[in-house]
């Protein structure tokens, strides 16, 4: 069986915007069948917002966000080099 794949979006949310707060790192995969949100991290010392999905493809995160209203300022492909699997954790 294939590993699920996981993707990292970020959203930049510059300090001193009416988008800077916890609140505005939304949710956007949770409706998806394609797309699953796993975590939302804010980090505010940074200015971003960090997503963790579990999707079929990039381009499926980049669509969740787009309908979501969450654009994304970078979508990379990730893979856990240590610990548990995410899906595992969930589920057991």
């Amino acid at each position: 069986m294939d590993e699920p794949r996981h993707y990292v979006a970020e959203q930049y949310l510059p300090r001193g915007s009416s988008d800077a707060s916890p609140a505005r790192c939304g949710d956007p995969g949770r409706t998806n069948g394609a797309v699953e949100s796993l975590y939302v991290l804010h980090m505010p010392e940074d200015e971003v917002c960090l997503y963790i999905f579990e999707a079929e493809s990039r381009d499926a995160v980049i669509e969740a966000g787009r309908r979501a209203g969450t654009p994304f300022d970078r979508v990379s492909a990730a893979r856990l080099v240590r610990g548990n699997s995410i899906t595992q954790r969930r589920t057991s």
